[in-house]
């Protein structure tokens, strides 16, 4: 199963440094997709941090004596193209079993360990610009649930590839 987040536009721009909800660009603290399995769980978030130059995944489970949170993990923002873009961005969540292959328009990023069963049955946008109009994605995302099988070979080729287009490194523990 794939699930494709498309926003017509994107802004990966990183805010300024030390950069706090009082920024004077108006970015948004964080842009965050999240996926839900049948329980209510939070299987998988990703979360744009652009004052933190980070994309962080992680997984909540929705009963727990703590908060639920599980360890983050972070690539750095900053290996995608910083410039604000009309043809927008593409985020590919595809489920390889024991793990989620994430891909940014056809790129893989990330795989991110599953912690919890069951598929995703729900989505959640959700952009924490505390008010400021200014957006990392399109206001709405276009969602789209398909068979890995039924896309074009120009498609598949890159998500079955699973190779990653930059040298990654996972980096700091950063708190939701």
């Amino acid at each position: 199963m794939l699930i494709a987040f498309h926003s017509a536009q994107q802004d990966l721009a990183l805010c300024s440094q030390g950069a706090s909800t009082a920024n004077p660009k108006g970015y948004p603290i964080e842009t965050n997709i999240r996926l839900y399995n049948d329980k209510g769980d939070v299987i998988l978030e990703i979360s744009i941090r652009r004052a933190q130059n980070a994309v962080v995944f992680n997984a909540q489970a929705k009963e727990s004596v703590l908060d639920g949170w599980g360890q983050p993990e972070s690539i750095p923002l900053s290996m995608f193209n910083p410039s604000p873009s009309t043809s927008g961005l593409t985020i590919l969540v595809c489920d390889r079993g024991d793990k989620y292959q994430i891909l940014f328009n056809l790129s893989t990023v990330h795989y991110f360990v599953k912690r919890f069963r069951g598929p995703a049955t729900s989505v959640e946008y959700l952009d924490k610009s505390h008010g400021k109009p200014t957006s990392t994605l399109s206001q709405t995302l276009t969602v789209n649930v398909q068979r890995i099988d039924a896309l074009p070979a120009h498609e598949r080729r890159p998500i079955d590839s699973g190779k990653y287009v930059h040298v990654l490194q996972i980096f700091g523990t950063h708190s939701l």
